[in-house]
């Protein structure tokens, strides 16, 4: 589905695009790292050396970031790697595991991860199960290196997770061409970087564009500020942080590499003064993340995505279905699709596998909602309604219905959908609404093979990860 509704005018979106690049300029951002310095000053920037901040012609953003087909830049290069709607996938790196059946949150681990993308992977509904937890039981300055041979050589459909420091990479980079068998592999490495709010970049991540974009990974900005804390209160003034700091990010790619691919996610968040933490569920995000992501490809047709997985609920239950469906639904609204990371609690800071379930389920129906379905051959039948009709009749008789009712009725897996049994059954059936999809994962659990990699890529993985602890620890 496309664009239905702008949230700003024409001449309102142009004014808060100058106003990012009126930041860029005169405001400037504080650069961290000696390189890219040095490259910003090549091309003409202004550069605090004591500030350690650089300030930002519109030509360079013009000459690196304008999508004009004769600088060879095209639309079509500024289109990151998402997964296709209704593909969903268990990936990502987060801290906690919450356990549903004892409503309990538990450090990642190893077991645990291997429980999960065993699970995962069996299930045909998910395309992908990979790094869902940072494992607390290894070394963290190796932490990706081990979790993704963890991956590798354990789930049935691995896939990427976050890297957090450049020297993990051509460890990374190794263990992809172990799974895929192709040189240079860059599957298991994340696309995605994200700067520190308000307008920072940091030596790290300055290392990790640098050495993403020189292996070929597409340049997914990231940005995260959170209006009246990070970013000005109104939804004008974090719009233009946001758009801001994702314009740097696509700079500094494209100054190491002026073909890389570029994308961006957007997950900003409103500060609640009350409770001093950060809403991302709020009103004023998914209109601040929905307006930028708008800008972002009328003016450098760059396809930028929303992290709805990321809202303030921290256990299952009516309050993260209420603000992940909120979020879904204005963003496929706003701008025809969402980042979707099926899971989530508490803003990332842990991963549930009877949320996971529901996730899909949320999303499929969501989904079913916007897409265009196919059309069938007869889309309004005209004899049949003319047939049920006269002979008093009901289409649940008709050839019809029966031909085609699987390929154009959605049917959630675990919504109760049965016929009203009496109040006592009733509630029943409302508090097992988390019991079905946490039993959906236990009976995977058990039914789940245990699944190992050929022996060759185990023990290839298993050299790549005592390399990197003889390098790196």
């Amino acid at each position: 589905m496309g664009l239905s509704t702008l949230i700003y005018s024409d001449e309102k979106m142009d004014r808060l695009y100058r106003g990012a690049l009126r930041v860029l300029r005169e405001t400037g951002f504080w650069v961290d790292h000696e390189g890219l310095l040095k490259e910003l000053e090549k091309r003409g920037m202004r550069v605090d050396r004591p500030r350690r901040r650089v300030s930002i012609t519109e030509d360079l953003i013009d000459d690196l970031l304008a999508p004009s087909l004769d600088k060879g830049k095209g639309k079509e290069k500024n289109a990151p790697p998402f997964h296709p709607p209704g593909d969903c996938g268990i990936g990502g790196s987060f801290p906690k595991f919450y356990d549903a059946a004892t409503r309990t949150s538990h450090p990642g681990t190893s077991e645990r991860l291997i429980e999960i993308v065993r699970a995962f992977g069996s299930m045909p509904e998910f395309s992908a199960a990979g790094r869902a937890l940072t494992l607390s039981d290894v070394p963290q300055e190796i932490e990706p290196i081990i979790a993704t041979a963890l991956v590798i050589t354990r789930s049935p459909k691995p896939c990427a997770g976050e890297v957090y420091k450049a020297h993990n990479i051509p460890y990374l980079i190794e263990l992809g061409e172990i799974a895929t068998g192709r040189a240079g592999s860059t599957d298991y490495v994340a696309s995605c970087t994200f700067v520190v709010p308000p307008l920072r970049l940091t030596r790290d991540e300055g290392d990790l564009i640098i050495e993403k974009t020189k292996r070929g990974v597409p340049a997914v900005a990231g940005t995260m500020p959170s209006s009246g804390a990070t970013a000005p209160v109104t939804r004008e003034g974090t719009v233009v942080i946001e758009l801001a700091e994702l314009i740097m990010i696509w700079l500094c790619a494209r100054l190491i590499d002026p073909e890389i691919a570029l994308g961006g996610i957007v997950a900003s968040s409103s500060f609640d003064m009350r409770t001093a933490t950060c809403c991302f569920s709020s009103p004023e995000a998914v209109i601040q993340d929905c307006a930028t992501i708008q800008i972002a490809r009328r003016y450098f047709g760059i396809d930028v995505a929303i992290a709805t997985g990321y809202v303030d609920a921290k256990v299952p239950g009516i309050q993260t279905t209420y603000e992940k469906l909120y979020k879904s639904w204005w963003a496929m609204h706003f701008i025809g699709g969402c980042g979707f990371a099926p899971g989530l609690l508490g803003a990332g800071q842990a991963f549930c596998p009877a949320q996971a379930l529901l996730d899909r389920d949320m999303w499929a129906t969501v989904e079913a909602l916007f897409r265009t379905p196919p059309e069938p051959p007869d889309e309004v039948p005209f004899e049949e309604i003319h047939r049920v009709a006269t002979e008093n009749q009901t289409f649940l008789d008709a050839d019809h219905t029966r031909d085609l009712f699987r390929a154009v009725l959605h049917f959630p897996q675990f919504l109760d959908h049965t016929a009203r049994e009496g109040d006592a059954a009733e509630a029943a059936k409302a508090d097992g609404l988390l019991a079905r999809p946490q039993a959906r994962y236990e009976e995977a659990k058990r039914a789940a093979p245990d699944y190992r990699a050929p022996e060759d890529v185990c023990r290839a993985a298993e050299r790549v990860v005592e390399r990197a602890k003889k390098a790196l620890l």
